[in-house]
């Protein structure tokens, strides 16, 4: 689950679903990008384009239920 970005996906196991979140991500942020809104889509997910690195580390931006409940 990505509640910033409004993204959720499901694995039979909690790698599988993981990796399921990942994929689903890059996915929902390359179409971002192929329609121009990447930028928007990131600032309203709370990162700062200013201060992000090259690079964004999608695992800051995806949790699992049971991390959901931990914060």
């Amino acid at each position: 689950m990505s509640p910033e970005l409004g993204v959720v996906s499901q694995g039979e196991t909690i790698g599988e679903a993981k990796e399921n979140i990942v994929e689903a991500v890059e996915l929902y942020l390359e179409s971002a990008r192929d329609i121009g809104i990447l930028e928007e889509v990131l600032a309203d997910a709370g990162v700062d384009l200013k201060t992000a690195s090259d690079s964004i580390v999608l695992s800051e931006y995806v949790t699992t239920p049971l991390q959901a409940s931990m914060a």
